[in-house]
Parts: structure tokens; C-alpha cells; sequence
């Protein structure tokens, strides 16, 4: 999104115009708490790109980049156990939970509480990622009825995050052949003076977001090992994937809008 995209308008003197209330913040907004007031206008937003996009096509979700923001703060999980008299955050009742963001500071909401704009399609693709992560290791935490087959992981069991390894290993596979596919298909229809790519480079981009957001959302691979060479092996892997798909435009991978220009490559 671009800067365009998210900006209010500035405040002016004089009589108000039709409309003007639009751009306004609402009485209920401004007494939203910061960490209420950021997901109102972005759930706003989303709802605005969305209305530009046919309702049966892949519309845009928010995603939040961390599990729980409260995990960022430094700090801020002693203080809230000191203050509530609770050894865990799931001790905590439906009412204190909401108390706790609510007094989240407007800085620290900023600073910590970070969502991304992504594609439908792309989100599911990551949740498939991540369960096939977390359920590499067959051995323990049996699936429910609703699912294909067991599987899960033992913590503090190093096992378990080897075979995590050899799952995430293929899917940064996969997120290559994506990513040459569509190389190829990119250089190909450049050389025929067309630009028609079907979307491959698109393609390329969820795989990749996919596979990296899953690993980096499920750390028992990297915190429980006993082979630090493979860690080493799965960043080289990830920051590859990433160079080479920053050499395609915006427009190729789906990131522009209305309200952006078009990235070179």
C-alpha cells in the first residue's frame, strides 16, 4: 500500500463541504484505543480495495506478522503477570485480556503491532505451510477426525525438528521452481514483445511468501537442534528465493494498486 493509500486528509478552515465528514474520525473512533483504532482503519482500508475487486475473485485479508504482539514488548508479559497475580496469560479472563490491549501506549502499537495486506489465496497457501510444518512428525498429536492424517510434534524433542527441517526444505523447493518458472516465462514473453505471463510471477510470489511466513512462524526447527548447519542452509535458501524474486516489477507480482506506480525491476 502506498503512503496515498493510508493517509487522511488534513484538516481545513472555514465551512464544512458535503463529504467532509467522510475523511473525519468518528465520535466512536476517536475513543477506539490505539491498538483498536489501528485495526479500524485498516480493516477500513481493506474494505475499500476490496470494493474495487469482483467479490468472487481473490480479495485481500489482513494477517497479523507476529503471533502476539505482546510476545514484542520488552517486558511486557512480567508486568502484565505482576499486575493480574497470574503465571500465564491463559489465565487471564476474556475481560482482562481486552484491558490489556486496550492500555497498549499508541507507540507501542506502532512499533509492534504489524499486519500485512495479502491475498486470500496466499493466506491459505501459508496456513497449508504451516500445518504441514507442525504436523511433520507423525508420532505425536494425533490430527482431529476433520483432517487426513495424524501427526504434530513433541516439544523439547529434537527429532521432531529434523524432520520440520526436511518439510521446509521442500517447500523452499517448490518456491524455486515457482520462481524459475517464472523467470522463464517472463524472459519468454519479453522476447516476444508480449506480457501476457499468466500470472506465474503472482504464483511465484505466494509460494515464496508462503513457505518463508510458515517457517519463520513455527520455531521449534531452529530452537530445538543439534544440526545449526541446516539453519545456516534454510537462510541461504530463503534470502536467495527473495533476490531473485525482487527482480520482477510490482505489476508481475501482483503488488500494484491504483494508488501505487509500477516498480521497475
Amino acid at each position: 500500500m502506498s503512503a496515498a493509500a493510508t493517509s487522511s486528509a488534513s484538516a481545513t478552515s472555514g465551512k464544512r463541504k458535503a463529504g467532509d465528514d467522510d475523511d473525519a474520525p468518528s465520535a466512536a473512533a476517536s475513543n477506539l484505543s490505539p491498538y483498536a483504532a489501528k485495526n479500524d482503519r485498516l480493516t477500513k482500508l481493506l474494505e475499500g480495495v476490496n470494493s474495487e475487486i469482483p467479490k468472487k475473485s481473490d480479495q485481500y485479508t489482513l494477517i497479523s506478522i507476529n503471533d502476539n504482539v505482546l510476545n514484542l514488548i520488552p517486558g511486557k508479559i512480567d508486568r502484565i503477570k505482576d499486575e493480574y497475580g497470574v503465571d500465564w496469560l491463559e489465565d487471564l479472563s476474556k475481560d482482562q485480556v481486552k484491558a490489556v490491549y486496550a492500555s497498549l501506549t499508541k507507540e507501542e502499537v506502532e512499533e509492534y503491532h504489524q499486519l500485512m495486506v495479502v491475498r486470500e489465496s496466499t493466506v491459505k497457501l501459508f496456513e497449508k505451510s504451516i500445518k504441514a510444518i507442525q504436523y511433520s512428525d507423525s508420532r505425536f498429536n494425533s490430527a482431529s477426525d476433520d483432517e487426513e492424517s495424524g501427526g504434530g510434534f513433541l516439544m523439547f524433542n529434537t527429532y521432531s525438528s529434523y524432520l520440520m527441517v526436511e518439510v521446509i526444505t521442500k517447500q523452499l523447493s517448490a518456491a524455486t521452481r515457482e520462481v524459475n518458472k517464472a523467470t522463464k516465462a517472463i524472459k519468454a514473453a519479453d522476447a516476444a514483445g508480449s506480457t501476457a505471463t499468466n500470472g506465474v510471477a503472482e504464483a511465484a510470489f505466494a509460494a515464496t511468501f508462503a513457505a518463508t511466513f510458515a517457517s519463520d512462524q513455527v520455531d521449534h526447527w531452529r530452537n530445538d537442534t543439534e544440526e545449526p548447519e541446516s539453519l545456516v542452509t534454510i537462510a541461504g535458501k530463503i534470502q536467495k528465493l527473495w533476490r531473485d524474486l525482487l527482480c520482477f516489477t510490482d505489476a508481475e507480482l501482483g503488488l500494484v494498486d491504483s494508488n501505487t506506480d509500477e516498480g521497475g525491476r
